[in-house]
This record gives C-alpha cells, sequence and structure tokens, in this order.
C-alpha cells in the first residue's frame, strides 16, 4: 500500500515538473551538429540529428491581448524539443516525454505558424503584437524571426503589411546564404535571412509558385533553376516588355532571382495566358489558355538553360477541378474532377487512374495515402487503387484540422492538434502523433507529445483496484496514452 501511494506522489511530481518546464535565457547545449540532415521543414515538426523539434500546442491568435506572446514566458504554442532514443520518442509510462527543452518561448502554434531549421538557425512565424497608430492591437499580422538553434539570440527579420489567410512561405539556401522568400498581400519578397535585408519584391504577379523543400541536406547542391528563383506571371507591359498587346494576347511567365531580386521574362505568351500551378526543383507545371486551345491542360517544362529550349510536355488531356502534386512520385498528382479523384502518372499517354469515387479536399499525401477532412474526422484513402476511405484517427477524439497548416509528417510519423480536457474543464490543443504506416487491422496509437502548461494537465484516471478478470493481472492506465 505505501509503494502504491509513494508511485502516485511521484507520478503527480513529474506531471507537475513536465508542466511547469519553461524557457530560459541561457543557451541549450547538446544541440545537433551543424552538418545533421533535416527532414520535415516548415510545419508544426522538425527532425535534425536526434532531436524532434515541435510547436507545443496551438493558440488561437484572435483571442490573444497585449500581455500575451511575451518573448521567455511562452509554453503553449512554443517551440519544444525532445531528445529522440533510436529514432524514438521517449515516453514514461504515463505519456509524459522524459526530456522536454523549451527552445523558442513565443507563440507558433497558431493558423499560420511553423518552422524550418536551417544549419544551425531556427526560422519561424509568430503573431505581431503591436498596436497600430488607431490603438488595435495588430495581432492579425505576422513576424517572421530568426534564432538560433541553442534557443539564443533571435531577431526579427520581417513582418506581414496586413492579415493575409494566403501567406506562404520557404527557406532557400544560395552558396553560403540563407533566405526566406514570402508571398503576403499579392507580393513575393525575396529576404536575406541573415541580414534581414529585403533584396526582391515582385508586386504584380497573377500566379506564381514558391519552391517548397521539407527536407534539407547541409551543403547539398541547389543549382537546380528553382532553387534560384521564383516563378510568377503577370500582364505584358508594353512599355517594360517593348512589344504591342495587339502582337501579345497572352500574358508573361517571369522569374525573380532569389538572391538578387532582379526579374527576367522567360515568355510572352502571344495568344497563350499561363496559370504557374506547382514547381519541383526543375521542373515548373503549368496551364494555359488561348484561342486555339480553350481547355486548360496541364503541362510541364523541365528548365535546363531556358524556357524556350525546354520541350512542352503534356500532362493532361482536360481541365481537373484541383492538382494536389506528390513530389515523391514521377509526375504523380492527385486530382479532382467532378465527382471524382483521379491519379495522374506520367504525360497524358498514360491513362488517368480513378481513386475515389467522390471529390475531397486533400491536406496531405503521406506515404500511399491521402488525407482529407469530413465532419471534423481526419480520413485517408490509398492512392494507388480505388478502395474505401478510413478514419486516420480516433473519431471518439476531437482534433483542430481545417487545413494543410493543421497537419504535418515528419518522414515517419504524423502530427495533428487533439483536444485535451484540463482538470478544471477547460479544453486546449495539443500536438499527437501516430505512425503513418498503421493498418487498419491494428490499434489506434495516437499518442500525446508536448509539455502541458501550467493548469492544462488532464485529470489522472482512476486505477482499478482489482483486475477485470479473476487471475488476470492489474492493468495500470497511463496519464495521458
Amino acid at each position: 500500500m505505501k509503494k502504491k501511494i509513494f508511485s502516485l506522489i511521484m507520478m503527480c511530481f513529474l506531471a507537475v515538473t513536465i508542466c511547469l518546464t519553461g524557457c530560459g535565457k541561457k543557451g541549450l547545449t547538446d544541440n545537433p551538429a551543424t552538418d545533421a540532415t533535416v527532414f520535415s521543414n516548415g510545419g508544426m515538426s522538425v527532425v535534425k540529428g536526434d532531436y524532434l523539434y515541435f510547436v507545443n500546442g496551438y493558440v488561437d491568435q484572435a483571442l490573444l491581448t497585449k500581455d500575451d506572446n511575451k518573448e521567455g514566458k511562452v509554453q503553449k504554442g512554443a517551440i519544444y524539443r525532445t531528445k529522440l532514443v533510436n529514432g524514438e520518442i521517449d515516453k514514461d509510462i504515463d505519456g509524459f516525454l522524459k526530456n522536454a527543452d523549451c527552445v523558442v518561448s513565443k507563440i507558433v502554434g497558431f493558423s499560420q505558424g511553423g518552422f524550418a531549421i536551417i544549419d544551425d538557425f531556427i526560422y519561424y512565424a509568430t503573431p505581431y503584437m503591436k498596436f497600430s497608430n488607431s490603438g488595435k492591437l495588430q495581432n492579425d499580422r505576422i513576424e517572421f524571426h530568426r534564432v538560433g538553434i541553442d534557443g539564443t539570440e533571435d531577431e526579427t527579420l520581417y513582418v506581414t503589411s496586413a492579415s493575409d489567410t494566403e501567406l506562404e512561405w520557404a527557406m532557400y539556401k544560395i552558396d553560403t546564404t540563407t533566405y526566406m522568400v514570402i508571398y503576403e498581400s499579392g507580393n513575393i519578397i525575396s529576404i536575406n535571412a541573415q541580414t534581414g535585408d529585403v533584396v526582391g519584391k515582385v508586386s504584380n504577379s497573377l500566379s506564381h509558385a514558391i519552391l517548397s523543400e521539407s527536407d534539407y541536406v547541409y551543403k547539398d547542391s541547389r543549382s537546380n533553376f528553382n532553387n534560384l528563383y521564383v516563378v510568377f506571371t503577370r500582364e505584358i507591359d508594353e512599355t517594360v516588355d517593348k512589344v504591342s498587346k495587339a502582337n501579345y494576347a497572352g500574358n508573361a511567365v517571369c522569374c525573380m532571382n532569389i538572391a538578387t531580386g532582379e526579374t527576367a521574362v522567360m515568355n510572352l505568351g502571344v495568344e497563350e495566358t499561363y496559370t504557374i500551378q506547382h514547381v519541383t526543383k526543375d521542373t515548373i507545371y503549368y496551364s494555359y489558355t488561348s484561342a486555339g486551345k480553350p481547355e486548360e491542360c496541364l503541362y510541364k517544362k523541365v528548365i535546363e538553360t531556358s524556357w524556350k529550349d525546354a520541350k512542352e510536355i503534356q500532362l493532361t488531356y482536360s481541365k481537373y477541378d484541383s492538382y494536389h502534386f506528390v513530389d515523391y512520385g514521377n509526375d504523380l498528382i492527385v486530382a479532382s474532377k467532378g465527382s471524382a479523384m483521379w491519379r495522374l502518372e506520367g504525360d497524358c499517354t498514360t491513362e488517368p487512374v480513378k481513386i475515389q469515387n467522390a471529390s475531397r479536399e486533400i491536406i496531405g499525401v503521406f506515404g500511399n495515402y491521402a488525407y482529407y477532412v469530413s465532419e471534423g474526422d481526419l480520413i485517408r484513402f490509398d492512392i494507388r487503387s480505388m478502395s474505401d476511405p478510413q478514419n486516420a484517427y480516433d473519431d471518439s477524439k476531437i482534433t483542430l484540422i481545417t487545413n494543410s497548416n493543421f497537419i504535418d509528417f515528419d518522414n515517419r510519423r504524423i502530427y495533428v492538434y487533439a483536444q485535451y480536457t484540463a482538470e478544471n474543464g477547460d479544453t486546449n490543443y495539443y500536438l499527437n502523433y501516430f505512425e503513418e504506416n498503421f493498418t487498419t487491422d491494428e490499434e489506434f496509437e495516437q499518442r500525446f507529445v508536448g509539455v502541458f502548461e501550467n493548469g492544462d494537465l488532464p485529470k489522472a484516471p482512476t486505477q482499478p483496484e482489482e483486475p477485470e478478470n479473476e487471475g488476470d493481472e492489474i492493468v495500470y492506465i497511463p496519464h495521458i496514452d
């Protein structure tokens, strides 16, 4: 009996200790090596070396007040790290992390939050917390920061000009310099992420595509076209382009040099009005309409020297309603059209394969599965063939998923925000993860990863005093999972 009471006391002590762990000003030690490969940049979780870096819960930025998001005082929504053991997240019997350090004590877990690691620095987005001249808290704007991987020397790089639900950003490493490219309020902006200087800005784009690479290999060659340029379209300007619109009824395909900010025209459409759909390292995916081709088919060009010299390859014979490009496939695309989902692979001579009898709004493709949300539940289907959709998450749990910002993948685990009820009855969202390769025959194993802020800790379960069946051992119920 004494042993049981002591165990319960220790359990409570550990839970409170984990909850109260905060971010200090002193730099962290035992950081991953500079040349350690990075997986899953740009979202809620990043793996570098033996560490998993993660966003510690979700905060609704619309509810923030002037007293929130103070550096050094943020736990929920901050960036934490935990050391992996043989690639596994190390947890105790109650589901709490055995080790956790706060790295960035600013809110990164919000609707447009995310972070990336390049070399020895973390780049992240956080709500802007200054007042306008009229006295309004501008927490719907976003600040971009750079901080050392040890959590020191935090500096602001850029602040968005206004609230923007279509905000995009990505990191580029060109030679020895790191750049951040941001799309906000219709502008494409290139920033030297080591100095904070804006090196280029495009304000007249009609369509664009920013190369988003989730993995980063130290000193990897990044000389492909889309590692150096951002491709966009704009209206033809008779003065700038030195042509007459009477002879050019289409639009211009252009590019911005990320390192210098200089722009150049790649192609002027005589009749073609182009829309950039997606880019990979050396490939531009696009569609266009013209007098001779009113059907907006999908095409690609692999750019080695110039647009003109690149061969145009037609990928579809017709227009699809939406495309989700699967970058690890050979022109593998999950597309919707009418009331069906299709797998497109290769060029247009390859017959599209119907894989769903209903249209789905895809929020991510990981492994062999495409994920979408239906009535609040996370659902997946196999992109290899026609199959019934299946729950990818225990539907008895409440998750917070409204778009692709609320799901992440680190090449092994999938992360979502799940709801937890504190002992006082308040509800909060913290990260849950599950293995990407689970099967329907296996029991769901969504597990908590995080550090509960003081007051958010759920009530401990009541432990059984007797086994469920005579002769069995008493089964211990974990506090969290």
